[in-house]
């Protein structure tokens, strides 16, 4: 498999359109163990995503800096934790595939075992800690 730059975009678009469809769902689990407004929180920091994607990124197909960018966005978007881990996400990810147009299955492993890595890094969760570290954790080892 071999995902191009556009085919990364389109992935996060259909990620802003599940957080969007997911959102109460996401706040009701987060009320048992948070504040309950991660799928308010989320759907906010991915809808910025996609209009920097429909936008600045649009003609964009370097993996990296599109990586880069939906980080800061996200980041910029979301004042509370999730934003800084989910930005240090993408821009570990980034950094795992500087300079691709398209990404083979190794390097799309790659990327995603560094944006796991960067969120763990930036968190400084451990498993049992009932974090998203938990369900990242498995994808670590390779």
């Amino acid at each position: 498999m071999t995902v191009s730059g556009q085919a990364f975009k389109q992935y996060i678009i259909k990620l802003t359109e599940l957080f969007e469809n997911e959102k109460d769902t996401l706040c009701e689990l987060d009320r048992k163990i948070g504040d309950g407004d991660h799928g308010v929180t989320m759907n906010i920091g991915y809808q910025a995503v996609k209009q920097e994607i429909n936008n600045e990124l649009q003609s964009q197909n370097d993996i990296a800096k599109i990586s880069v960018a939906v980080g800061k966005t996200f980041l910029d978007a979301v004042g509370s934790s999730v934003g800084p881990l989910y930005a240090s996400g993408y821009l570990k990810g980034a950094v795992a595939v500087k300079n691709k147009d398209n990404l083979d299955d190794a390097a799309l492993y790659d990327f995603w075992i560094a944006f796991s890595k960067g969120i763990k890094a930036r968190g400084k969760a451990e498993i049992g800690d009932k974090t998203m570290i938990d369900t990242l954790e498995p994808f670590l080892t390779r």
